[in-house]
């Protein structure tokens, strides 16, 4: 029997776990068939793998070494995604055999969705938050574009495994910090030995990982104080260039793949071209603004938005600006986790130069809400705000992050399947409206789940070809392997149906 007094006075104590729980109903809606979507690019990726079959097999394991498969350019720097992806979509095509597995559902859900806010709420408990404004900003870090797009939308797992590694090698090292440089004593080398070695292997989730390096000197300097340890630590890239450059390549050819010249790869290239630093200059304000405003959901007011949307933005501005009020009287100082967050902003204009100009947080800039959230945790605990004001604040900020996301996230899908990518850039420079009517799904949630319980009730009928809307173009892949089917897949054969 339930003891409904001892469960009111704890969320009368800890009124940020209701946070929480808004949260995670809040993906009822945010995951339906309307918003998840899966990026076109699964199609060719789906194809590759499973022409080693529906089950986890030997071949597998010099598949996940297919770099022209997975990556479509001579990049080898994401072999642990490779592979990650691998078990991702045979997990999802042996689901098929019993239930129809949701749009984007993905292994890497467990990571970002339960064991990413664990160890967040860990670290921030580790540098000093209580327990409430912990759990507001574990609430707040869940709903920002940047990491609610991984879920929203089935892609490549590097970003939302390299979102967890950031925060889960953070954590091992505010435990070191706790567990000894705060008792005065001195870090274990086994112990620090375990989390440099957990550092090194996620540097092959994605390349934003890499931004832990820098981070450490900022957070927790004192982990890696000792001459040994940094010694270590400074290692750390020059093992992975190596890996890149050498013994990923060498295993490719091994497994016969051919040798990915990684100094080839376009991006690689621009790095150091003095147009594309100019150009991230150019892109600086909008890109800045973008990363910033999308991540605390301010949105520009629009004469088009619904006057619960217009409520809904008001709500929330005034809810950041009392929380602004409360910052600013506790004269919180500049600390070396500011700069680096200015230094994130500049990293993030560059590397959007490099790939799409003026993108905005969607899937990309997770490394800058993992570390807004730190600092902007910090930031409110010694503001000292009342719990169940904080309560209140964040509920009306997370309401309206909820519906700016979800406008965002349309504009996103339909210019890959129905609109020129060009739209979602012209959103992004503010020249098209979230809220403009044009912004609704092609096929509702319903014909969605529809087409997807006709196609599989019909799977083994291979003298009938279905067309499918696009959004569904992977779903023949995950059924049967491709030399199982009975035509050639091509992108072709599956048109836009109403």
């Amino acid at each position: 029997m339930f003891d409904f007094m001892t469960i009111f006075k704890f969320f009368k104590r800890y009124p940020a776990c209701l946070l929480l729980i808004v949260v995670y109903l809040s993906f009822l809606n945010i995951l339906s068939y309307n918003n998840a979507w899966s990026h076109p690019e699964q199609f060719s990726i789906k194809i590759g793998i499973m022409e080693t079959g529906p089950y986890l097999n030997a071949h597998d394991i010099s598949n996940g070494l297919a770099w022209k498969t997975f990556e479509f350019v001579p990049r080898d720097t994401r072999a642990l995604s490779s592979y990650f992806e691998i078990i991702d979509t045979k997990f999802r095509s042996l689901l098929w055999h019993f239930m129809l597995p949701h749009p984007s559902l993905s292994l890497t859900w467990i990571f970002s969705l339960i064991l990413a806010p664990f160890f967040l709420y860990q670290l921030l408990k580790n540098i000093g938050l209580s327990i409430n404004a912990a759990l507001t900003m574990v609430a707040f870090y869940l709903l920002t574009p940047a990491i609610l797009s991984n879920e929203v939308m089935l892609h490549r797992p590097g970003k939302p495994m390299a979102n967890f590694s950031i925060i889960f090698c953070l954590y091992l090292a505010s435990q070191l910090k706790t567990q000894f440089i705060d008792q005065k004593k001195e870090i274990p080398f086994p112990k620090y030995l375990i989390f440099w070695a957990i550092t090194a292997i996620s540097f092959y989730w994605d390349e934003t990982v890499w931004l832990i390096l820098p981070a450490m000197f900022f957070i927790f300097p004192e982990v890696i104080r000792k001459k040994e340890y940094l010694l270590l630590w400074c290692l750390l890239p020059l093992i992975t260039l190596l890996a890149y450059f050498k013994i990923i390549p060498y295993l490719s050819i091994l497994a016969g793949h051919g040798f990915p010249h990684l100094e080839q790869y376009d991006k690689v290239g621009m790095l150091d071209q003095k147009d594309v630093f100019i150009e991230s200059f150019r892109y600086l304000v909008g890109n800045t603004k973008s990363l910033v405003l999308d991540s605390i959901g301010i949105m520009p007011f629009s004469h088009q938005a619904s006057v619960y949307i217009k409520c809904s933005m008001i709500a929330a501005l005034v809810a950041w600006g009392v929380l602004l009020h409360f910052i600013a009287k506790a004269r919180h100082k500049w600390d070396h986790l500011a700069f680096f967050l200015i230094g994130l902003i500049l990293f993030f204009n560059y590397s959007m130069a490099i790939t799409e100009k003026t993108w905005g947080p969607y899937y990309y800039g997770g490394f800058w809400s993992i570390f807004f959230t730190i600092y902007l945790g910090k930031l409110i605990e010694k503001a000292l705000i009342p719990s169940k004001l904080l309560l209140i604040l964040f509920l009306l900020i997370l309401i309206n992050m909820v519906n700016c996301f979800l406008d965002m996230n349309m504009i996103i899908k339909k210019s890959h399947y129905h609109w020129p990518v060009s739209v979602a850039k012209e959103y992004f420079q503010e020249k098209l409206d979230r809220f403009d009517p044009r912004v609704k799904p092609v096929f509702s949630g319903e014909e969605l789940k529809y087409s997807i319980n006709y196609y599989w009730s019909h799977r083994n009928a291979l003298d009938t070809r279905y067309s499918l809307p696009k959004e569904l173009c992977w779903l023949s892949v995950e059924l049967k392997p491709p030399s199982e089917l009975y035509v050639n897949i091509t992108k072709t054969d599956f048109i836009e149906t109403n």
